[in-house]
């Protein structure tokens, strides 16, 4: 009886660790079927993140992007929007930080405003830029696993939309 108790209380400790992981999947899960495009996925995110998400093209173009109008982000991220491209002082910034942390993430501080930064790869080649932007709640606090899984629905989307620009001005699509 007591051996039967244990094992009880410990897939319960188990269960109760992994729960908030299971939810993240099953919101994302969620948000990829309710978003049709680069822009819904990032609205619909931001229940899950709480956080301004930009996605930035290679050649730092913005491809979509989603913030709720209360929230004070900086007027470089406001600039940003109206030229549909990223400041080049924000790009020189975040190439160095990119090479000295020789990672595919890095915290940039500009405007008083932490942002994280993710390159984006596809079949090794760069696509772009991920770009969360703090609203209050900390960048560093994000679930690792729920993150990754988000990265590749967002780069899932990025691909769609090269190829949907490309059929546009009618060059040859190649898997």
């Amino acid at each position: 009886m007591l051996k039967k108790r244990f094992f009880k209380t410990k897939i319960f400790i188990i269960y109760c660790a992994r729960r908030p992981i299971m939810l993240n999947a099953l919101k994302l899960l969620e948000i990829d079927e309710k978003s049709n495009k680069l822009s819904d996925l990032l609205k619909n995110s931001y229940e899950l993140f709480e956080s301004t998400v930009v996605a930035i093209d290679e050649n730092y173009r913005l491809l979509a992007h989603f913030s709720p109008n209360n929230v004070k982000l900086g007027p470089t991220y406001l600039k940003s929007i109206e030229d549909g491209f990223w400041s080049l002082e924000l790009i020189n910034k975040i190439n160095s930080s990119l090479k000295e942390s020789k990672n595919m993430r890095t915290f940039v501080t500009f405007d008083s405003v932490e942002r994280l930064f993710i390159k984006l790869e596809s079949n090794g080649k760069e696509i772009g830029y991920l770009v969360f932007i703090e609203n209050g709640k900390s960048l560093k606090n994000f679930d690792e696993d729920t993150l990754n899984h988000f990265i590749k629905l967002v780069i899932k989307h990025i691909k769609s939309v090269g190829i949907v620009k490309r059929e546009s001005i009618g060059l040859e699509i190649k898997p």
